[in-house]
């Protein structure tokens, strides 16, 4: 019961992520007014609009004051009656309840010591938010008040209130940032006469040759930024534009080789009669490379039954099997007679009863998948070492390596904010990557081998019993065997008229006989459906302080 209520728990948590859950809403407009004392506090009243598209229970505030100052008094008020207000490590839980609605919070609180006074000027520098903020404001103002009526003001705003600020009456400084995305910061800072704060005690040195110096910073670092993002913009189009042109070129390039190679092969091929293809690959090998049929259940009838054609097995009737030789060329056949024979079998003789046996006990279906799993494995190594493909291991290197670099210029793009160049520039990385990783050719010989095939099934419906005949016995048995494991019915059609159909190979070599695959395939088919439910293993601020808004 425990393991059943954990593993329900553990799905839920899957299939409903705490995000499905969460509070839908939006800070539409936020003001804050900092009112500075003359004892270097500050008395802050904040107005936050929120905009509910669901049930919520309450907002939350998040004020992490700057090393050196404090946090206190925080109330919450809607329409001047006081809300519940809870407190824990800088994060206050204001109660409101409500259903789609939307309601203006206001919050007082006092900023203790938060002016430092110098020789030539007291300063407020303060972060009402930071980068841990999750929430976009839509709309935010921040105005900053002296005691009295000030007249030699200077200020500066950082990251997302910079050159937002401008001096209203009286010395009040405004900042109008409006937008302010989730992650990000905007300290505000304001100087002010130092007279205005006579309950300070002044710091030894002065502040206005150092917030000039860093107006001065700030103006060379955005002018830096600007020159930056139009060189970045020039140069980096001009480079996103010929990788573009080299990756399209490239795939143009090689889909026209393909091409051809394709064309002058069929060329090739339709210009002789026909003929069964000549033995390159295994019969399991073949299917997989000229067909989508390479790991069914009748590629699995058609690999037995090419054990059979090599002299590796005996058929001894139509369900039981017998080992004869266990020399075999290549690894898939080797995986297919131990699972076989040596899991399944007695090591000797193996019958289809015994597949249907061992696959219903479910101890076995992990063993059974992982065996089929290295037979196939088998086979796409056979497949790759016969060298039908073009390697071009130079090539994909080479696009590999310039896409690795692209990368860099994704990232300027995106530093500089120039977003569509950088989408445009990633999606090339990702083309050039996966043409690096994935592109796969056939070569003259692979297509040579593959048109011969595609002839061969092509023709193969309509050949007549004479044209059969004449054909090898191991022609026969390869085409035979190749119909199988492509589901190719039309050879029962074809050759149904004839008793040969029905028999069974006897050890006469001078006539060739067929067998009825109809019973290995349900068994291979029944085995398969039987393991398919189971698996294997392969298959911050200034000083340290900020905050942010949400909701409950």
């Amino acid at each position: 019961m425990k393991k059943t209520t954990i593993l329900f728990l553990f799905l839920f948590a899957v299939l409903f992520p705490i995000s499905a859950f969460a509070v839908d809403f939006e800070i539409s407009e936020v003001t804050i007014d900092a009112k500075l004392q003359p004892n270097g506090d500050a008395n802050v009243i904040e107005k936050h609009t929120y905009v509910f598209d669901s049930k919520f229970k309450g907002v939350t505030r998040e004020l992490i004051a700057k090393e050196g100052a404090a946090i206190a008094n925080f109330k919450a008020y809607e329409n001047g009656k006081a809300l519940k207000v809870e407190h824990k490590k800088g994060e206050y839980k204001i109660f409101r309840s409500g259903k789609k609605e939307t309601i203006e919070v206001e919050m007082h609180y006092r900023i203790v010591n938060g002016v430092e006074k110098y020789e030539d000027g007291a300063q407020f520098y303060w972060p009402f938010f930071d980068k841990r903020n999750e929430t976009d404001y839509r709309s935010m103002q921040i105005e900053v008040h002296p005691p009295s009526e000030a007249k030699d003001v200077l200020f500066l705003g950082y990251d997302t209130a910079y050159k937002k600020g401008m001096i209203a009456s009286e010395g009040t400084v405004a900042f109008v940032m409006g937008k302010v995305p989730s992650g990000k910061n905007g300290d505000v800072r304001v100087v002010y006469e130092p007279e205005l704060f006579p309950d300070v005690t002044a710091r030894k040195g002065t502040i206005q040759d150092e917030l000039i110096a860093e107006e001065t910073r700030l103006a060379d670092k955005e002018a830096a930024y600007i020159v930056g993002r139009v060189n970045v913009a020039n140069y980096g189009l001009w480079t996103m534009t010929g990788f573009g042109v080299f990756l399209f070129s490239l795939i143009g390039w090689t889909t026209a080789s393909s091409r051809r190679k394709k064309r002058e092969a069929k060329e090739l091929v339709e210009a002789n009669g026909f003929s069964v293809p000549a033995e390159k690959l295994s019969i399991p090998a073949t299917i997989h490379y000229t067909t989508s049929e390479g790991f069914s259940t009748e590629a699995t009838s058609a690999a037995l039954l090419d054990l059979i054609r090599k002299g590796h097995v005996e058929q001894v009737s139509d369900e039981q099997f017998e080992l004869v030789n266990r020399e075999v060329a290549y690894s898939h056949e080797k995986e297919l007679i131990e699972l076989l024979f040596d899991k399944i079998g007695n090591g000797k003789k193996f019958k289809l009863t015994n597949l249907e046996v061992y696959t219903k006990n479910e101890n076995n279906h992990v063993s059974y998948n992982a065996a089929l799993l290295k037979w196939r494995g088998g086979i796409v190594e056979e497949v790759k070492s016969k060298g039908l493909y073009e390697r071009q291991v130079g090539l994909r290197w080479a696009v590999a390596l310039i896409s690795v670099a692209m990368i860099v210029v994704a990232v300027q793009f995106a530093h500089y904010e120039l977003f569509p160049y950088m989408a445009l520039t990633i999606i090339l990385v990702i083309g050039g990557l996966l043409f690096a990783t994935f592109y796969k050719s056939r070569n003259q010989e692979g297509h040579l081998l593959f048109q011969e095939w595609r002839r061969f099934k092509e023709e193969f419906k309509e050949l007549d019993l004479d044209e059969w005949k004449r054909l090898s016995t191991d022609d026969k048995f390869r085409a035979y065997t190749y119909s199988i494991g492509c589901g190719d019915k039309s050879f029962g059609k074809h050759f149904t008229k004839s008793s040969e159909v029905e028999k069974h190979m006897t050890n006469d070599s001078s006539g060739f006989f067929y067998y009825n695959p109809v019973t290995m395939n349900t068994s291979f088919t029944s085995a398969n459906t039987e393991t398919s439910g189971s698996s294997s293993t392969y298959s911050g601020g200034t000083g340290g302080g900020g905050g942010g808004s949400g909701a409950f």
